[in-house]
């Protein structure tokens, strides 16, 4: 529903502009909250994505592997937040 929380990449981190970009409909329908790859190790921080998932509880998030160049494990989205999909 408009208004809802979305999850998804930061741009800035390999996200896709249609999820949750200010200037895309989902960012102008959704309040969206971002997560995005550690600084040091340039890799998800899974416990970073379930914190902010179980603060923010949104719906839908999109857990994408397209942009990321090292394929996450597929138990790992199962580990975080039931709502969570890989796109």
């Amino acid at each position: 529903m408009p208004g809802d929380t979305l999850l998804g990449m930061s741009l800035a981190h390999g996200g896709h502009l249609t999820h949750g970009h200010p200037l895309s409909i989902s960012g102008k329908l959704y309040r969206v909250v971002s997560y995005g790859v550690t600084r040091d190790t340039e890799r998800l921080d899974y416990d970073e994505l379930q914190r902010v998932a179980e603060a923010e509880k949104p719906k839908p998030s999109y857990f994408s592997g397209i942009a990321i160049p090292r394929r996450p494990s597929s138990a790992t989205p199962e580990r975080t937040s039931g709502g969570i999909f890989w796109s």
